[in-house]
């Protein structure tokens, strides 16, 4: 957000976020610039989705949550891939690391294993 922005702007602005890398990646350091980027304009949320390989969502979160200060983070799981309580303690271990940013959201994308 710049200076000059006015108050229902922001307002406004933080209900947007934006996915970062999206599809296949090669390098997964970009997605912290683009949630550095994404909170330097005032945006209120960022999602990283599931991606076996370079797309861990559990990591990416953390990364991402020590490299920003105030935007959200929404780390997208397979509901159907990790025992429940690893998955629950990914979700705890993330809102204590990013200050309560951190949101989960279940995909269904893959069959269960």
């Amino acid at each position: 957000m710049t200076a000059a922005m006015e108050p229902g702007a922001q307002a406004l602005f933080d209900k947007f976020g934006t996915y970062i890398l999206p599809g296949r990646v090669s390098d997964p350091r970009r997605g912290i610039e683009e949630a550095q980027e994404a909170e330097r304009i005032g945006l209120g949320c960022v999602w990283i989705s599931e991606r076996y390989a370079l797309k861990e969502p559990a990591v990416l979160a953390g990364a991402v949550s020590q490299a920003t200060s105030k935007i959200r983070i929404t780390g997208t799981m397979y509901a159907t891939m990790r025992h429940p309580l690893v998955t629950a303690s990914v979700a705890d271990l993330m809102q204590a690391l990013s200050g309560d940013r951190f949101r989960l959201m279940f995909a269904r994308a893959s069959r269960p294993i």
